[in-house]
């Protein structure tokens, strides 16, 4: 039955950093986990789904060759058209469903990915759903400076600042 549901990554937030990376990249013989991995540094489990979904998208073929669809995203004067066709692509269910489904809000659209999934609108596959879907049709070609892969700050300094913040305010407290 989940094969039926629309595509999506439960980490979506990283689908407009792949795709701005892929128009960045050479065009692979092959696009799999370890071109993502070793190439695009994306190399997350989090970031795995994403090629089952650019298949979907038509941007890759079964055996995860880069189609024709792939080669004018890649192309900076057809990434929008190319773009826009994977989107249908691969939320065909939507475009099915509802003509105007680009011209939806987020909570009609919740609804409608509800819907089609039976899943309740808060479940979290059927907000990944949506946020996959907004994440590639919101997609704008971003610069290679934009392209980089957010990081977390790391624990131990907002520990120590803490510590800090900590120490200042029972010095001023003894005073």
């Amino acid at each position: 039955m989940a094969s039926e549901y629309p595509p999506f990554l439960n980490r979506y937030g990283v689908v407009q950093l792949i795709l701005a990376k892929i128009r960045k990249t050479p065009i692979p013989e092959r696009f799999s986990h370890e071109f993502m991995s070793s190439t695009m540094g994306f190399c997350r489990d989090a970031d795995r789904p994403f090629v089952p979904l650019a298949k979907r998208m038509g941007l890759i073929d079964a055996d995860g060759r880069p189609t024709d669809l792939y080669k004018r995203f890649h192309d900076p004067e057809q990434t929008q058209d190319a773009l826009m066709q994977s989107v249908k692509n691969a939320f065909s269910q939507l475009y099915a469903r509802s003509e105007c489904v680009d011209a939806l809000d987020k909570k009609a659209l919740q609804l409608l990915v509800a819907d089609i999934t039976g899943l309740e609108p808060a479940h979290p596959s059927a907000r990944a759903v949506v946020g996959t879907f907004l994440a590639i049709k919101t997609f704008q070609a971003l610069d290679s400076e934009q392209t980089e892969i957010p990081t977390r700050p790391k624990l131990r300094k907002s520990v120590l600042t803490a510590r800090e913040d900590r120490a200042a305010y029972f010095s001023m407290a003894m005073r």
